[in-house]
C-alpha cells in the first residue's frame, strides 16, 4: 500500500533541501586553500554519510543517502531558494500554467549540456517525462513512489491505488519551449516539478547504459549500469567513481557547468554508519 500521496512528494522536496543544507554546513570540513579575501577554488570536501546510496538514478531515489549525492549531479526544471519553499529557476527560466491548469509551459535555459556533452533542450525534457510515464514492471510500481504519487501512476497501471494518470504528454514548441500536458489540473504543480525524483538526465546516456533495466528479487532491486556507474545530469558535480566495498562516492567538479562553478575540486561521500565515528572524523 502506498503512503499518503498528499504529503510524500512534499517530504521528498524537504529531503532534497535538507541534503543541500547539510553539505553547506559540512563545508568547514573541506581541505582547501585559504585566501586573504574569501574562498579559493580547489580542495576536497569529505562528507560523512550514515549509509550507502542505493544507486544514482534520481528516478528511483527514495532515501536521503541516495538523494544527497544525486542532488549534486542532477537538476530539475525548477528548484527552491535555499532554506525556503519558494520556487526559483533552474533548468527552466520561466514557467506558467496553460489550458486552465491542464498544462505547464516552460522556457528552458539555453547553453546547458549534460555531463556527456549532450545538449539540454526540449527533446531531452520530453524524453525524461515520457520515460517515467512509460515505465513498466515492479520497479515502476515499487520504486518510483514520488513520480507515481504526483502523476497518479503510469501508462500501464497495475496497482489499484491508481486511477487515471495525470500525464497527458510532452509538447515541444521549439528547442527551448516545452509544455507538460495533464489530463486534469492538480494542486501539486508547479512545486512538484522541483522534486529531485523529477531530475532531468541525459537521453544519450540512458539509452547507452540501459537505464530502464531494473530487476527485482524479493524486496531487493538490481539497477542498471546507468544508475550505478554512469549517472549523467547537468549538475555542478559529476561522478568519478563509486567504491561500494569502501563506502566511498567520489565526484569531481563539472568544468562545463552552466552556472557558477563549484569551489571544490572533489566531493567525497564516505559511509560511516556510527554517529560517534562520524564526529571523530571531524577532529
Amino acid at each position: 500500500m502506498l503512503h499518503n500521496r498528499a504529503t510524500r512528494w512534499k517530504k521528498a522536496a524537504l529531503i532534497g533541501l535538507a541534503s543541500a543544507l547539510a553539505l553547506s554546513v559540512a563545508a568547514c570540513a573541506s581541505e582547501r586553500g585559504q585566501g586573504g579575501e574569501g574562498q579559493v577554488r580547489g580542495g576536497t570536501l569529505t562528507f560523512g554519510s550514515a549509509g550507502d546510496p542505493k544507486m544514482f538514478d534520481a528516478t528511483f531515489a527514495t532515501d536521503g543517502e541516495t538523494f544527497r549525492p544525486v542532488r549534486q549531479m542532477f537538476e530539475t526544471l525548477i528548484t527552491y531558494k535555499p532554506g525556503t519553499a519558494e520556487l526559483a529557476p533552474a533548468l527552466a527560466t520561466k514557467w506558467e500554467p496553460v489550458d486552465d491548469g491542464k498544462g505547464w509551459k516552460f522556457t528552458l535555459r539555453e547553453g546547458v549540456k549534460f555531463h556527456d556533452g549532450t545538449d539540454f533542450n526540449a527533446d531531452a525534457v520530453c524524453f525524461n517525462f515520457d520515460r517515467w510515464y512509460n515505465m513498466k514492471g515492479a520497479a515502476a510500481q515499487s520504486q518510483m513512489i514520488y513520480y507515481a504519487d504526483v502523476f497518479g501512476g503510469f501508462k500501464n497501471n497495475t496497482s489499484e491505488d491508481f486511477g487515471e494518470p495525470l500525464y497527458a504528454g510532452c509538447e515541444k514548441e521549439d528547442d527551448y519551449t516545452v509544455t507538460i500536458k495533464l489530463t486534469r489540473p492538480s494542486g501539486a504543480f508547479p512545486a512538484a516539478f522541483g522534486l529531485t525524483s523529477l531530475s532531468i538526465g541525459s537521453p544519450t546516456a540512458m539509452k547507452k547504459y540501459n537505464a530502464d533495466e531494473v530487476k527485482q528479487s524479493g524486496e531487493a532491486f538490481t539497477y542498471s549500469e546507468y544508475a550505478t556507474k554512469h549517472p549523467t545530469g547537468t549538475g555542478p558535480f559529476k561522478l568519478e567513481s563509486y567504491d561500494k566495498s569502501n563506502g566511498t562516492v567520489t565526484m569531481v567538479r563539472n568544468e562545463d557547468y552552466w552556472g557558477e562553478k563549484a569551489y571544490l575540486d572533489k566531493l567525497i561521500f564516505k559511509t560511516i554508519p556510527e554517529e560517534q565515528a562520524r564526529k571523530d572524523e571531524l577532529r
